[in-house]
């Protein structure tokens, strides 16, 4: 009986304020935007990338701000949905944030190795590089 009002508690904790984000690899760090999967040319100095402590994500490519959570335990790791403004952007900057938009929401997994973040679809295929900010 103990055990599993432990693990209501647990549950129940993790609900209300889940301790994985704080405790994350990816919270509090700035990453740059490298590459996106299918997607042209990205300029690093204007696309960024950021979880904080509770999961909340801000990022852009460079035109419109995206804003959302994320769900993180372990290396596992789910992004959205995401909100956004609604500017005008370049032709070619508009087609890299929609493709953008679709890489974070097929995220299912991220790898660390270094300076790199690698964020994985749920095949364990890259959708998503970017490298740590200084």
């Amino acid at each position: 009986m103990l055990r599993i009002a432990l693990a209501i508690v647990t549950g129940w904790v993790l609900v209300m304020g889940n301790p994985a984000y704080a405790s994350s690899v990816l919270a509090g760090t700035k990453w740059r935007i490298e590459s996106v999967k299918d997607a042209g040319a990205v300029n690093p100095a204007e696309a960024r990338f950021a979880v904080d402590a509770e999961g909340r994500i801000a990022t852009t490519v460079g035109c419109n701000q995206f804003s959302g959570r994320a769900d993180i335990a372990g290396s596992s790791l789910s992004i959205g949905p995401l909100a956004s403004t609604r500017m005008a952007c370049a032709p070619d900057l508009m087609d890299l944030e929609q493709k953008y938009g679709a890489a974070l929401a097929a995220t299912r997994s991220f790898q660390i190795e270094g300076p790199i973040l690698r964020l994985m679809d749920g095949a364990g295929v890259e959708v998503v590089r970017l490298s740590r900010a200084p």
